[in-house]
């Protein structure tokens, strides 16, 4: 695998910052500006969750700080760290000047060369998934173009790189996942029946089988955009074949809610502030919501979602086509449809938790509407559940509006400029591929640089 190198950097210089909060243990260097400390500060505080206790699981990106204490291609994952977190801190002005923007270009190009060479040199190197995954975030998060698509080239290094045997023994790769890919992956072997008894942990056994799930998604998404989107008609016994492809796996993600633990989430009622009944924070007139034990629990049933209403619109849509007259397909359609509808509610219900942190009682206090942030993971683990959900042709305008609201509050106070630009994207360029990829995405996030479980 080779990364792809762009036009050469440029010398343009930053002036350094000061007063900013103190350097996190292990990043610092008599010989790094306070600038560059501070920025990765930044980065840790809005992209990792560290375990609540040493009896918590794994959360997300959490060895990420001790990895930059290795002495093992360190060069190149500070390097990759560098231009990512700079990014975010400059995101996170109002305008960025051009010279900001041609620095950063320049230095994302030096960093593949740096990646290049430590993919020559270092090949079973245990930072290489983790570096490709950050510059895979930093490409995703700041295209605003359908068309730019980088991230997904990143997303299929990192999937390369997974199947080489010394990165499933890294002591960064959750060793259930390791397993996982060794059983599942590298065998090319997606049935998922007896090939996931790899954890006695009920709820590592369910994310994983979900990913299985995506992982078989994901093949098909390329043919899903563009069987009704040629110059031709398509055969039906090609769409037929398709939809009982998808249909299976649609099939498979209805077992996922009985397989979850018990109690991972629950429906409650919030009285909200009338201060915010025109924000983007109330799905609808019952003020029901949902709350989980953690923001890895949330993302989960958040993926579910998203790929039951990518399958079950695919099937909706395919069905139409197939013009079926049997009954017993006609109530199946409907119960798909009814589906698919209660995912996008329930996403919309699960919006509170990830912009105020599990928090909802905030949503009682108005004092919080003017000034309140989302930590940007959050708000990342939201765009593709939310994009998804906008693109259903059978929700009700209203609704329809409120999400892309959301989004465009993602975009401007988490600083990711992707939400903003999913916001104000027409139906037209609704992409399979890239909502399953951006999920697979971010839920390797969990898995990459946990360590062992």
């Amino acid at each position: 695998m080779e990364l792809r190198k762009g036009p050469a950097s440029t010398n343009v210089q930053l002036a350094p910052r000061v007063g900013f909060d103190r350097p996190l243990g292990g990043l610092t260097h008599h010989a790094r500006p306070l600038w560059k400390q501070y920025s990765l500060s930044l980065f840790m505080k809005n992209f990792v969750i560290q375990p609540e206790s040493l009896a918590s699981p794994p959360t997300y990106l959490h060895r990420l700080e001790m990895a930059l204490t290795e002495s093992e291609a360190k060069y190149s994952f500070v390097a990759v760290l560098d231009v990512v977190s700079a990014a975010f801190m400059f995101l996170r002005e109002l305008s960025l000047p051009n010279e900001i923007r041609l620095l950063l270009h320049g230095k994302y190009c030096d960093t593949l060369s740096h990646l290049n060479k430590t993919l020559a040199y270092f090949p079973g190197c245990g930072l290489l998934p983790t570096s490709v995954f950050l510059l895979a975030i930093y490409q995703m998060t700041t295209s605003t173009s359908p068309e730019e698509r980088g991230w997904k080239m990143h997303l299929d290094g990192i999937l390369a790189l997974l199947k080489q045997e010394s990165q499933l023994r890294s002591p960064y790769i959750n060793k259930d996942f390791g397993a996982f890919v060794k059983n599942c992956i590298l065998a090319d072997n997606l049935d998922w029946n007896g090939h996931l008894e790899v954890s006695s942990d009920c709820l590592t056994q369910s994310h994983l089988f979900l990913s299985l799930l995506v992982f078989q998604l994901r093949k098909l998404t390329p043919e899903m955009d563009d069987v009704f989107r040629g110059p031709k008609t398509p055969r039906k016994l090609e769409v037929l074949k398709l939809h009982n492809i998808v249909k299976r796996i649609y099939k498979d993600l209805t077992l996922l809610p009985n397989i979850m633990p018990a109690g991972t989430k629950r429906t409650v009622l919030v009285q909200v502030s009338p201060a915010y009944q025109d924000q983007s924070f109330q799905p609808g007139p019952s003020n029901e919501y949902e709350i989980y034990t953690n923001i890895h629990v949330a993302y989960m049933w958040n993926i579910f979602r998203t790929m039951v209403i990518i399958c079950g619109s695919f099937l909706l849509q395919s069905g139409r086509f197939l013009e079926s007259k049997d009954s017993d397909d006609a109530k199946k359609f409907k119960d798909v449809a009814q589906a698919v509808l209660g995912a996008v509610d329930s996403t919309c219900a699960s919006v509170p938790f990830f912009l105020f942190d599990g928090n909802l009682s905030r949503l009682q206090d108005s004092q919080h509407l003017s000034d309140y942030s989302i930590k940007a993971l959050h708000g990342l683990l939201l765009i593709w559940p939310l994009y998804t959900s906008s693109q259903v042709p059978s929700i009700p305008d209203v609704q329809r509006e409120w999400i892309k609201g959301v989004l465009s509050d993602i975009g401007i106070r988490g600083c990711i400029p992707k939400a903003s630009a999913l916001a104000i994207s027409t139906p037209e360029e609704f992409s399979y591929s890239d909502a399953v990829a951006g999920s697979l995405l971010l839920n390797l996030g969990f898995f990459i640089m946990s360590g062992p479980s």
